[in-house]
């Protein structure tokens, strides 16, 4: 298991400037394959926002419906930011992130947005030492 300690500078960044509002979002949804320990780093989130679930059929074994339910959520919301720029459904709020508050939208078996959802493990993280790669 790694962790690493990271900021929200890309979407503070981002919402500073005023340009448009910013959408963040975590995939949290643990997979029942192998009693959810799995960790998707990258790519994990393209079967729910592109419904391709029949593609990892073996990964979400289990909890079929809870799979489903989160891709209609994901496909929806990002379905309508491609449309209107805004990824909120009529089911599903999402507020765009602020820095004051940093809202991250958490695709889950409840998806909502929560503020800094990872505050305090970041604050936690940012009292190690830094790690050496080198060493």
């Amino acid at each position: 298991t790694r962790l690493a300690t990271r900021t929200n500078d890309l979407a503070t960044g981002k919402a500073s400037s005023g340009e448009a509002d910013v959408y963040q979002c975590v995939f949290a949804w643990e997979f029942p394959i192998f009693g959810g320990t799995p960790a998707w780093h990258t790519g994990g989130d393209l079967p729910f926002i592109f419904q391709n679930l029949e593609d990892i059929e073996n990964m979400i074994a289990g909890d079929d419906a809870t799979a489903y339910k989160i891709a209609d959520e994901a496909s929806d919301a990002f379905g309508n930011f491609i449309k209107t720029g805004n990824p909120s459904t009529d089911t599903l709020e999402w507020s765009p992130f602020t820095i004051e508050n940093g809202e991250t939208m958490i695709f889950d078996t409840t998806s909502e947005v929560r503020n800094y959802h990872d505050r305090a493990v970041q604050e936690l993280l940012s009292q190690l030492p830094a790690a050496n790669p080198f060493g």
